[in-house]
């Protein structure tokens, strides 16, 4: 693949997802490939590509692809992670003429393109998907348009849903819910923590998809007056138009981007980062026309141009929160929103990155900054610690690119200037 945001590894195996719709499984010790199976439709779905690695559920190998800004039809794929053989195909927009009134689920995007997570024990795939197409202008896609914007629970084995919860419905803002589906053990209760671009965190029962909360994790959110903790329910939204600039926060890149954060169980505390950014939006309809283009995008907007939060500077942080309740311990601001994931590890450490290159550890327990180093450029990766030969190792991907930053270079002009190479870079822990 081209580009790919990692592989998994399994059953002797490499698997990985291509930029051409193909998931493939190559042996770990030869690197030969053993097989490569084409999933999605390349002449009439060109958008829909893997760039996440796919997962393991048992002998199932699963994942979304993207193509949630374009006139498609998202879905999840699974095959026999031996053979490659297809399994099963979930297509998330439902035809539902009450959730997706006329033909509009056919082009209706929400892709599922962040990794999924597989709990052994429900025997259940747990994914997030995102926003519906097109992104802004919702004239021509009534109804909540599920399952975009929600969190699905998915039977590995036959693709059939357990349950859904929609947390964006009839989502006008491009606040995708594809991010990662945390599982957290807290006072003898299981449930799944999500964060969603709109800057909310759901949490679930695992089992039941019962909500148990939902609290506000970005500081500026002006796109709904709140969320109900108990319903779910969306109070006083408020829509992008035709003919009129509006003011939405979070920005269309999310209250935090791709990069997960890391939840300890020894603290109790989830480590994720933040970004405060607004954009302003003009929605417009999407010109038919345009929609004939293999590559072509449904974003229905006229304009969009990002800007600062009301009444300070645009600014990204890292947040140490309690998973269910969101209560904040502390709390580190940064210039520049870092792009980088997190990694916490057993000894009470917090690993990151910046996007000008700094390698930051904190403590865990209150967030003193512990070690910094600079790598040269800027992290947008995951690090990542395994132990060999009696030591334990951390290593940081570097390289400033993709289009996220690019954008970003909107409000933070200079990211412009800082430097892309890419490196890996390892460290021993003493």
């Amino acid at each position: 693949a081209a580009a790919s945001r990692g592989i998994t590894v399994g059953r002797g195996k490499v698997f990985l997802g291509t930029l051409d719709g193909r998931m493939i499984g190559i042996d770990q010790k030869t690197g030969k490939e053993l097989w490569s199976t084409q999933l999605t439709d390349m002449a009439n779905e060109y958008g829909a590509l893997f760039s996440a690695p796919p997962q393991l559920a048992g002998e199932i190998l699963f994942g979304g692809t993207t193509g949630g800004d374009q006139p498609i039809r998202g879905k999840i794929f699974a095959v026999k992670a031996d053979t490659g053989e297809r399994a099963w195909t979930f297509e998330i927009p439902q035809d539902n003429p009450e959730s997706f009134p006329g033909e509009s689920w056919k082009i209706g995007g929400g892709s599922a393109w962040m990794p999924g997570t597989y709990d052994p024990r429900t025997e259940t795939i747990y994914i997030g998907t995102s926003n519906a197409a097109p992104d802004y202008f919702n004239r021509d896609r009534k109804g909540d348009n599920k399952w975009t914007a929600s969190l699905l629970a998915i039977d590995p084995k036959t693709g059939k849903l357990k349950w859904g919860l929609q947390e964006v419905p009839h989502d006008s803002w491009d606040y995708d819910a594809a991010y990662e589906a945390l599982m957290v053990k807290k006072d003898g209760k299981e449930v799944l923590v999500h964060l969603n671009k709109g800057g909310f965190v759901f949490v679930a029962d695992k089992d039941s998809g019962k909500l148990e909360n939902v609290w506000q994790f970005a500081e500026n959110v002006n796109w709904v007056k709140g969320i109900d903790p108990k319903s779910g329910k969306l109070i006083d939204p408020v829509y992008p138009e035709q003919g009129k600039v509006k003011t939405f926060c979070p920005n269309l890149l999310g209250a935090r981007s791709w990069n997960h954060g890391a939840y300890n169980p020894g603290t109790g505390l989830w480590y994720s980062h933040a970004m405060e950014v607004c954009n302003e939006v003009e929605a417009g309809p999407v010109d038919p026309e345009s929609m004939k283009a293999l590559s072509a995008l449904s974003l229905g907007i006229e304009s969009i141009k990002l800007v600062p939060p009301p009444g300070d500077k645009p600014h990204g942080r890292l947040d140490a929160r309690d998973p269910i309740t969101g209560e904040r311990k502390w709390s580190i601001r940064y210039e520049l929103p870092p792009l980088s994931s997190v990694l916490t590890t057993a000894g009470g450490l917090v690993f990151t990155g910046d996007m000008e290159g700094n390698i930051y550890a904190y403590d865990a327990n209150d967030g003193k900054e512990l070690w910094t180093f600079w790598a040269g450029s800027g992290l947008r990766g995951g690090p990542v610690s395994y132990r060999a030969g009696g030591k334990q190792y951390l290593v940081f991907p570097t390289g400033l690119g993709s289009h996220a930053p690019g954008f970003l270079a909107g409000a933070f002009p200079q990211i412009k200037d800082l430097p892309g190479g890419a490196a890996l870079i390892a460290f021993t822990l003493p």
